[in-house]
């Protein structure tokens, strides 16, 4: 966990707290501790959804509601092109060839989109919100944060 936590840049004191009140949670690919004194072992889903969410709440986002929409791309596959077309991706992958944003409108559910670099961001919007263009949505450029993450991971072996 202690990994994770610095290849995130989320305090390890508040990545244990997180685990702890259920913001984040053991999942496929992880490994919790098993027993007193052994250490949890975060897999890559877990590691990408804890960056994400480190970057949400740094932007002010609530830790719960930046873990579920991290969620959406950790740990869900597929998405959306810049028409609105579904586009194949693998859970916590980046697309092959294309910018990846989180898409999250008010009241609908966050979206994966991926796009060619420099695509709008008027289009990114409408692709993942049935064309239109809700106030209050948030957009997340993934490829920095989960990129970085993966690169500090692999430095700290």
């Amino acid at each position: 966990m202690t990994a994770v936590a610095h290849a995130t840049g989320v305090p390890p004191a508040l990545l244990m707290q997180w685990v702890s009140r259920g913001v984040v949670s053991y999942g496929e690919g992880d490994e919790p501790p098993a027993g007193q004194g052994i250490a949890a072992v975060f897999g890559r889903r877990r590691l990408t959804q804890v960056a994400i969410t480190g970057a949400l709440t740094r932007a002010g986002a609530m830790p719960g509601r930046a873990a579920r929409l991290a969620f959406a791309f950790s740990d869900r596959e597929n998405g959306v092109d810049e028409d609105g077309a579904f586009l194949r991706r693998t859970a916590s992958e980046l697309f092959s060839s294309r910018e990846s944003f989180l898409v999250a409108a008010p009241t609908d559910p966050p979206v994966v989109v991926g796009v060619p670099p420099g695509t709008a961001h008027s289009r990114i919007v409408a692709a993942a919100c049935n064309w239109t263009n809700p106030p209050g949505t948030l957009v997340l450029h993934l490829d920095p944060i989960v990129l970085a993450a993966f690169s500090r991971a692999a430095s700290l072996h």
